[in-house]
C-alpha cells in the first residue's frame, strides 16, 4: 500500500457531539458529490467561485414566494425544458 492510498479507519472519540459533527459533514460532502455527478459539474463550478469570494449562505424556503428564489426556479426550469428539446 502506497503512502497516499485511502485507508478504512474507525474513529472513536468520547464526544457525541464531535461525532455527530463529522458524520454530518461526511454526509453533506457525499450529497455534494452526488449533486456534481447530476448537475454535470457545475457543483464544481459553485465550489470554485466560492473559494474566490466570501460568501453568506441564507436559507430560504422554496417556492415561498422570495422573488430571488422563484426567478431562479424559473431559469432552472427553463434549462430542463431547453436541455430535454435539445437546445
Amino acid at each position: 500500500m502506497s503512502d497516499h492510498a485511502s485507508r478504512r479507519l474507525a474513529v472513536r472519540h468520547e464526544r457525541r457531539h464531535q461525532v455527530d459533527s463529522r458524520l454530518e459533514a461526511q454526509r453533506v460532502e457525499d450529497r455534494r458529490q452526488e449533486a456534481r455527478q447530476e448537475q454535470g459539474g457545475c457543483g464544481s463550478r459553485l465550489d470554485e467561485q466560492v473559494a474566490r469570494h466570501e460568501i453568506k449562505w441564507v436559507w430560504v424556503k422554496g417556492h415561498a414566494g422570495d422573488p430571488g428564489n422563484e426567478r431562479a426556479d424559473a431559469l432552472a426550469n427553463k434549462g430542463v425544458d431547453q436541455a430535454r428539446r435539445g437546445a
